[in-house]
């Protein structure tokens, strides 16, 4: 670790040293930034990601910039809160990693830190490089376990541009943890144990429609202020039952916090709501990547606390559906 650690952080004293004369620019909250071509883009109201899989290799990246928060006073501090909220707290690593701090040519203080993840069995190298000045803080979240990647990371480090002058909005590291970015997905979305949603098979009012091609579904829609929706459906005996379950959830690391407020459900479209039903809240541990078949992404839930490499465990597979 300590050698990768030398050969990462030194990419901050080349910070906004480069030149400047390229095009293809984004932008996201504060910051404005050369993306890297080609990698997929998930855009979400607190961060926007970028993922590279190469299969072949089993390698992968993952560039996550968050949008901006309000500053702690000093940027050990503000490195201290991001690292714990995106790094420690859901990656289960180190609390206070090594760290080196450089200006930019912007006046913003860069403060970087590494350590190695493991997650699923399988070994990463998490980067915060946080900027913090002019009462803001921004963080930069890489995440991959090839070092070949680590060209590209330092093009977007190298001409990041942030507005000093921007009014931030109320995110925080603590309300952003709770998007649940995971391996660079976010949990929020819906979520189906098959290839489709359960709305092409049950209509709003629970009444059975079109072809069925199994016997039982399940799907889980997670949505940003903290509400979700499950909905399954089986048949029996040439009946079709239906329930729809909905309430909150909230995150603590790799927890999923279920806490269930009401549900309807019934037989063959006669849905009405259980008016007696009391539901429990469930705690979940929850994995967003890849299951034994493929790269998904699938949540991947189990109840036991453990991660298994082999095909027989209790893990439940939920791939996202397409966002429109």
């Amino acid at each position: 670790m300590k050698y990768f650690v030398q050969k990462c952080v030194p990419y901050l004293f080349f910070l906004f040293m480069g030149p400047s004369s390229f095009c293809q620019t984004e932008t996201f909250d504060i910051a404005t930034y050369i993306p890297p071509h080609g990698w997929t883009k998930n855009l979400k109201q607190d961060v926007v990601t970028y993922t590279t899989i190469d299969n072949s290799k089993g390698s992968f990246c993952v560039l996550a910039i968050y949008s901006a928060t309000g500053s702690h006073g000093t940027p050990q501090k503000d490195f201290e809160n991001e690292w714990k909220a995106l790094v420690a707290t859901p990656y289960k690593t180190v609390d206070n990693p090594r760290t080196e701090t450089q200006t930019t040519g912007d006046g913003w203080k860069a403060v970087v830190g590494a350590a190695t993840a493991t997650q699923d069995s399988k070994s990463f190298y998490a980067i915060l490089t946080v900027f913090s000045g002019f009462g803001k803080v921004v963080s930069v979240l890489i995440t991959l376990n090839d070092q070949s990647y680590m060209g590209l990371a330092d093009t977007l480090l190298d001409h990041i541009k942030l507005d000093k002058n921007a009014v931030i909005g109320e995110s925080t590291p603590a309300n952003r943890n709770n998007q649940a970015i995971n391996n660079g997905i976010s949990i929020i979305g819906v979520w189906s144990d098959h290839a489709s949603a359960i709305g092409n098979y049950v209509t709003a009012s629970g009444a059975f429609v079109g072809s069925a091609d199994v016997n039982s579904m399940e799907e889980y829609s997670f949505k940003s202020n903290s509400v979700y929706t499950y909905k399954f459906f089986g048949m029996s005996n040439s009946r079709l039952y239906y329930t729809e379950t909905n309430g909150t959830y909230k995150i603590t690391g790799v927890n999923l916090v279920l806490t269930p407020e009401k549900r309807k459900g019934g037989y063959n479209g006669a849905i009405h709501e259980e008016a007696n039903w009391l539901g429990k809240p469930e705690t979940l541990q929850f994995y967003i990547g890849a299951n034994k078949w493929e790269a998904g992404p699938f949540l991947n839930l189990h109840k036991d606390g453990n991660y298994y490499s082999y095909p027989d465990y209790p893990y439940n597979y939920y791939k996202k559906l397409k966002e429109n």
